[in-house]
């Protein structure tokens, strides 16, 4: 060992769940690294299983400003089956969403019947 070189020792076994390795360090010649292995996880909240695979998707309200902003989305390039569907509540503002039949999505914000894109 060098002068000043640090020297540790574990004198615990680790648990079964813990993987020991050995690299060197410029400190010392060799220095024991744990790696803790990862158990398992369910993703389950209270015994009751979640599809991970299934999509949400919201019921289809149409809205004041719906066909402004399927023609907003027919000319960006998006053409879907359903149409806008107003996201928000009626109100001034209001968010539209527009499923695209390249599974894009399309989205836009109407104020006082003054619509944008969102992207």
């Amino acid at each position: 060992m060098q002068d000043g070189a640090k020297h540790v020792s574990v004198t615990s076994s680790p648990p079964a769940s813990v993987e020991t390795v050995s690299v060197p360090t410029a400190q010392t010649s060799m220095t024991t690294l744990a790696m803790h292995q990862r158990e398992p996880v369910s993703l389950s909240m209270a015994d009751e299983r979640f599809d991970l695979d299934a999509i949400q998707r919201p019921d289809f309200r149409p809205g004041v400003s719906s066909i402004t902003v399927e023609r907003m989305a027919r000319e960006r390039g998006c053409n879907g089956g359903r149409g806008a569907a107003l996201l928000t509540d009626e109100g001034p503002v209001e968010v539209y969403r527009m499923a695209c039949d390249t599974g894009a999505v399309f989205l836009a914000k109407c104020e006082l019947r003054q619509c944008r894109s969102m992207k």
